[in-house]
């Protein structure tokens, strides 16, 4: 399997380009769209910067279960950080099922 993360900003990816890449973006699959947003930032003067930057890739067969939900651009007071975000990112996270693997609840089992 092949994990990936990536900041577009640094990488320079277009998003054209990540339809190319033989892994998908783990939002994508799970609800058909990409998050509204996963960074809310400013640097000092500079205007208020709200886009999707990250994203969790997952290589051909890898399922997603579960995807956690992200807030929309409406829902959050920003820029972050903030008391409540401590990262001018929001969390990310995905439970993946890799085939052939135990499911947490049987590895404990004897």
């Amino acid at each position: 399997m092949r994990w990936l993360w990536t900041h577009t900003a640094r990488m320079r990816v277009r998003r054209s380009e990540l339809d190319a890449w033989p892994a998908s973006p783990w939002r994508k699959v799970a609800n058909g769209a990409e998050p509204d947003f996963t960074n809310f930032a400013q640097i000092k003067d500079d205007p208020q910067f709200i886009d999707c930057l990250d994203y969790i890739f997952i290589s051909p067969g890898v399922e997603v279960a579960e995807v956690m939900q992200l807030p929309h651009r409406s829902e959050v007071k920003g820029p972050f950080p903030a008391p409540n975000e401590p990262s001018d990112h929001i969390l990310l996270a995905a439970t993946l099922r890799i085939p052939g693997q135990l499911e947490p609840a049987d590895s404990t089992s004897k």
